[in-house]
């Protein structure tokens, strides 16, 4: 009787992982999307119907869905926002990044980013966007894998391992400007490694380009990158001096930290 306990109570613990994993994989379909339908998040889920809208019904009801009253189509909810927010709020290096990032945005009058590497991507914590480029701006996402943007090319420079693993999974296409051969990316990167900063032109969005410098821990491996971002002719008339200025920035960062 004991031992059919344990196993009931094991079998009944599974499921309940399997079922977090389900609801996590479903959020996850909706971070490209704005809206998607039970049958589409079925389908990208590989499980029923009945089993995306019972999973979806469940998170609407913990308000990180929202469910169109017309359509009836799900998108991310205002409970997860406000979890992101406050993650984000809570994280140090966002907060002692800010003022360096004002300052960036205020002296280049280009759009200033913290981004932390997660996995094979980087995502943009924090983006100060200048009033000049507001439209640049509008529909940018905040990840995107390392080899798309200045920020992940210079994060991955400094971590042979990491750019390998990134090769290695593939050169996903965002813009006619992405990088999609290896032996480009190759060069992109020991470029990188001799100037301390990358740069990249339309690699995440069309009409912009970016200068990012690494920050790296006490071993030497990169964990965040500072990045000014552009119209590309503004960039591009002077990159060196905004590498120089980025790089001032994170090294008052780190001293300061």
């Amino acid at each position: 009787m004991a031992a059919g306990r344990v196993q009931d109570s094991e079998r009944g613990e599974a499921a309940g992982l399997q079922s977090v994993t389900a609801a996590a994989r479903l959020l996850e379909c909706l971070r490209y999307h704005d809206e998607l339908g039970v049958c589409d998040l079925a389908r990208r889920l590989g499980v029923a119907k009945s089993t995306a809208h019972r999973l979806a019904t469940t998170l609407v009801g913990c308000g990180f869905l929202a469910q169109d009253e017309v359509s009836r189509r799900y998108s991310l909810g205002p409970s997860l926002a406000e979890l992101g927010q406050v993650a984000a709020d809570r994280m140090p290096l966002r907060r002692a990044a800010l003022p360096v990032l004002e300052q960036l945005r205020q002296r280049t009058d280009c759009t200033a980013h913290l981004a932390l590497l997660d996995g094979l991507d980087v995502v943009y914590i924090e983006r100060l966007v200048a009033s000049s480029c507001n439209p640049l701006f509008s529909h940018v996402p905040r990840r995107f894998p390392l080899h798309v943007t200045s920020s992940g090319t210079a994060t991955a420079a400094f971590s042979p391992d990491l750019a390998e693993r990134r090769l290695s999974a593939g050169l996903v296409h965002f813009t006619a400007g992405t990088v999609r051969d290896e032996e480009v990316f190759r060069r992109r990167l020991e470029l990188t490694r001799q100037r301390g900063y990358a740069c990249t032109v339309e690699g995440a969005a069309k009409g912009v380009a970016s200068v990012a410098v690494p920050m790296l821990d006490g071993g030497g491996n990169p964990v965040a990158a500072l990045s000014v971002a552009g119209p590309v002719k503004r960039v591009l008339a002077d990159t060196d001096s905004l590498g120089r200025l980025v790089g001032s920035a994170v090294q008052w960062l780190r001293r300061t930290r």
